[in-house]
């Protein structure tokens, strides 16, 4: 019997490892599966805004030497027109290194970890900021927590990018019917 109990006891645990090793190689694939997206978004984010404005700023530069020997007065505002392009590109690029900085947080601190990066975010757009999230360290299950930061993260890029705000709203909180999450950005 006692030969019986112990190869019982030694199925069991091989059996947990078995599962705990096939969860860990899940998570590691999910891991890289978000790694990937990320890096596409960034290429994305890359061709479609940095690319594309310096390469209509370079356009512009070649227009503006045209201009010099043609006609001397459109040569200023050409050149206002690259500067206010060079700064709204150094401006994107900034938020997206800044949107880059992984948020680091214990488990048991994800909502101040989150409150803080959407604070930082918005001082880095120049918005002025309500942030309307509980401070219920229950609200976010851990394992939902990465995803709601890119959630988050990814819409306040959008908004930076996409619309000219100067007050943004950041709202997190249980839906109506409290079995699930409310996330609302509002500019």
């Amino acid at each position: 019997v006692a030969v019986w109990l112990m190869l019982s006891w030694v199925e069991r645990n091989l059996q947990e490892k078995a599962r705990i090793e096939a969860w860990a190689q899940r998570l590691e694939r999910e891991r890289v599966s978000i790694v990937e997206e990320e890096r596409e978004r960034i290429a994305r984010d890359l061709h479609d805004g940095v690319a594309q404005t310096l390469y209509f700023i370079a356009l512009k530069a070649d227009l503006a030497r045209q201009f010099a020997f043609e006609q001397p007065e459109k040569v200023v505002e050409t050149l206002q027109e690259i500067g206010m392009n060079m700064r709204r590109i150094i401006k994107d690029v900034r938020l997206t290194i800044f949107s880059l900085q992984p948020l680091a947080w214990a488990e048991e601190d994800f909502i101040s970890g989150l409150k803080e990066f959407i604070m930082n975010f918005a001082e880095q757009a120049g918005w002025q900021i309500v942030v309307n999230i509980s401070d219920d360290s229950r609200l976010v299950p851990v394992a939902l927590q990465p995803t709601i930061f890119r959630l988050i993260n990814e819409s306040l890029v959008n908004v930076a990018k996409h619309a000219d705000a100067l007050h943004v709203e950041v709202y997190l909180g249980l839906s109506k019917d409290g079995v699930g999450l409310d996330v609302k950005i509002i500019d």
